[in-house]
């Protein structure tokens, strides 16, 4: 090299940096050049052009057979795992709201109300899809069609994510040779969806529409990408499954708008017509079931006090702008159980054009409610678990096509801990599937059925919450939820089914033993059934009478209704009389005697009679801790034992949130520990016990 190179007009000689080595600035130039560069990108995008399959390689063509076969599998085990659930009557609140004007439609009631919720059904969440739910439950008028129905979207949908993977796959295939890796992604697609432990929980709470909306949404969207024209039936569809499903919707519509141009008109479309639709609904009042006005105004009333009074929607909206602090502290505190709905899916498929705006449309509605009762796993979150998975393997194939290896490195490296992180949530949520969601035995479910056969289709039911779904078959079905209550009556016959601690029950223990003191006692119904804990009664009400009312003023319960092992109930004769009596084993004469209860000095009442030693106990059932015993010796005649216990510390109804990262934070139940009331006998004395009670003297 000349020594002169590399010099001006024979000066010092001038270092000249590398030009990889260069530094550039973001000067204005080149934003406006970056601004340029993704405008072209945003404008030019083509249609999602699926290759013919005779073109896919031989591996890809065999992991989609695979992967279908799979997910057709899955859909007869969700099918098999519905029918289990159902034939133990494991149907409650929300089922019998499903359920109820599906059969009113089939006989004639165009226009039905439901009286689970108080109003007619179309007010609740404004889903006119059960009218053609109504259609194909007459192929199968049972109730089992509705949860079929239901699996079929679940499976449906997750079809839809699957081959939309696959066409992606192709193409990539076809364009940047990915044969050796192209079964692994598919593989990891498949993965994704049927190890993620909540699709069996939507399966198992009860029936919902959102399941199906999520479903036809997901068809729109996948129609939309390959223009065709159908995406409009889907999208009415949509919209029919009621005011959630329009979110859905509204976030199809913005993905289209993000994607390209090429669909930005029709996204344009999507969003006016899903934001229209949801204005309409709000104004007319046909959302009572999601309770916008009521659950989500502390997002706007002062100091993030909730209002007195009910807000609009525009009032809503439009505080998420002015204080916009608020909803990101309520998001931010509901973290656990973002992350709980993402991570088994991949969590970074959330951050795609085509899977964005539909995912955090669920996450955000779900998310600023003030209870994490939506948040957390279950069926409100659907959408996310089948949209975050297609959104991970097209982000995975954007890095495969990546002409740097250490980025295509990553993309193997991404996968592997995604189909990990997956797997362990399958390890740590799939087998508490049937301890979480099945808790009715099979001999109470045998006798919950025979009890629903046993009532005139024509009667009116009030049943325990945990069961009503089971009895929704009929024109008059209400829901116990807890004392003190109030029911209508539209029948010469009304018939109460109380079932304590069955199926997933919301209403105390100890309110439905007083219920059922109640109806033996002031009441005077006639007792037609009791076993394996389910008690069947029949009332004929006086001429004239509109409704009947239970008050939770009793503080004692009847002892026939929580016998325990070592007992037989008594019910023969007036109801005045009925008792329990002990069988000659050693053991509990009355147990599962429950009161929720915070801290401070207790005093438990038991009404009994003995003929030699036994011991009254009060227990934290919660913590299975002692907290008072006494023995009583023989007594001459029916005696009153008043026992005083302290409960100084609770410690609440303790809840699965699962280990180490695969955690979620499930709503908390009642405040306070389960009080129980207790009577031992040692088998040789003849015990009866007439009542047990328990009050707060301080």
């Amino acid at each position: 090299m000349n020594k002169t190179e590399g010099r001006l007009d024979d000066g010092p000689a001038v270092a000249t940096p590398s030009p990889s080595r260069r530094r550039v600035l973001p000067t204005g130039h080149t934003l406006r050049a970056a601004r340029r560069r993704a405008w072209l990108a945003w404008s030019t995008k083509q249609p999602f052009d699926v290759p013919a399959r005779t073109t896919w390689s031989t591996g890809l063509r065999r992991a989609r057979v695979t992967g279908l076969t799979l997910l057709g599998l899955e859909f007869l085990a969700l099918g098999w795992w519905s029918s289990v659930l159902d034939g133990r009557s494991e149907l409650g609140w929300d089922f019998a709201i499903g359920y109820q004007p599906v059969y009113l439609i089939t006989h004639g009631h165009l226009d039905p109300f439901s009286t689970s919720t108080g109003s007619f059904y179309y007010q609740i969440h404004a889903e006119f899809i059960q009218w053609l739910v109504a259609v194909a439950w007459r192929v199968w008028p049972y109730p089992e069609m509705l949860s079929w129905i239901q699996d079929a979207a679940i499976v449906g949908a997750e079809v839809v994510v699957f081959c939309w993977a696959c066409d992606a796959i192709a193409r990539s295939e076809l364009r940047h040779q990915l044969q050796p890796s192209a079964p692994f992604i598919a593989g990891t697609a498949l993965l994704l969806l049927i190890a993620d432990p909540w699709i069996i929980w939507v399966a198992s709470f009860d029936y919902h529409t959102e399941v199906l909306g999520t479903f036809f949404a997901l068809v729109c969207m996948r129609s939309l990408v390959r223009d065709k024209r159908r995406a409009w039936l889907y999208a009415l569809l949509t919209l029919a499954c009621g005011d959630v499903a329009i979110t859905y919707l509204l976030g199809v519509g913005i993905s289209a708008l993000v994607a390209g141009r090429r669909w930005s008109r029709r996204g344009t479309v999507l969003v006016l017509v899903s934001a229209a639709a949801t204005l309409a609904v709000a104004y007319t009042h046909n959302d009572l079931g999601s309770g916008v006005q009521t659950a989500y105004n502390y997002l706007v009333g002062a100091h993030g006090i909730p209002s007195s009074k009910n807000v609009s929607l525009m009032r809503l909206v439009t505080s998420l702008f002015e204080r916009p602090w608020r909803p990101a502290a309520a998001l931010f505190g509901h973290r656990v159980d973002i992350l709980a709905d993402t991570l088994p899916g991949g969590f970074i498929g959330m951050f795609t054009p085509w899977t964005f705006a539909t995912s955090a449309m669920a996450l955000v509605e779900n998310g600023l409610h003030p209870s994490n009762a939506f948040i957390s796993p279950a069926f409100q979150d659907f959408l996310v678990y089948v949209t975050v998975p297609l959104g991970t393997v097209l982000i995975v194939l954007a890095l495969g096509r990546s002409p740097r290896l250490w980025i295509r490195r990553c993309a193997v490296v991404l996968a592997l801990l995604t189909v990990a992180d997956a797997l362990g949530w399958a390890v740590v949520w799939f087998p508490q599937a049937g301890t979480r969601w099945l808790r009715i035995s099979s001999s109470t479910g045998q006798v919950l059925d025979t009890v629903e056969r046993r009532i005139p289709v024509s009667d009116e039911v009030i049943a325990s919450q945990g069961i009503e779904g089971a009895f929704a078959g009929r024109r008059w079905v209400y829901p116990i939820f807890q004392l003190p209550s109030r029911f209508p009556v539209r029948t010469r016959a009304v018939w109460f089914v109380v079932a304590p601690a069955q199926g997933i029950e919301v209403e105390p223990a100890h309110s439905a033993d007083e219920m059922l003191g109640d109806l033996s006692g002031s009441l005077g119904a006639s007792l037609i059934y009791s076993g394996s804990g389910v008690w069947l009664f029949r009332w004929t009400p006086p001429r004239a009478t509109r409704s009947v009312s239970f008050s939770a003023l009793a503080s004692d319960v009847p002892a026939w209704s929580v016998s325990g092992p070592a007992s037989v109930p008594v019910t023969s004769g007036p109801p005045s009389h009925w008792y329990v009596t002990s069988n000659g084993r050693s053991g509990y004469v009355i147990d599962h005697a429950y009161w929720y209860e915070v801290p401070g000095s207790l005093e438990a009442n038991v009404k009994l009679a003995s003929t030699g030693s036994v011991n009254v106990e009060v227990w934290d059932a919660t913590r299975s801790v002692l907290l008072a015993r006494a023995r009583v010796p023989a007594t001459d005649g029916p005696l009153t034992i008043e026992l005083p216990a302290e409960l100084r510390r609770v410690q609440g109804e303790p809840v699965d949130t699962g280990s180490f990262i695969w955690r979620i934070s499930p709503p908390l139940p009642s405040a306070g520990d389960q009080v129980e009331i207790r009577v031992w006998s040692p088998g040789k004395p003849e015990v009866t016990v007439y009542s047990v009670g328990l009050r707060r003297v301080r």
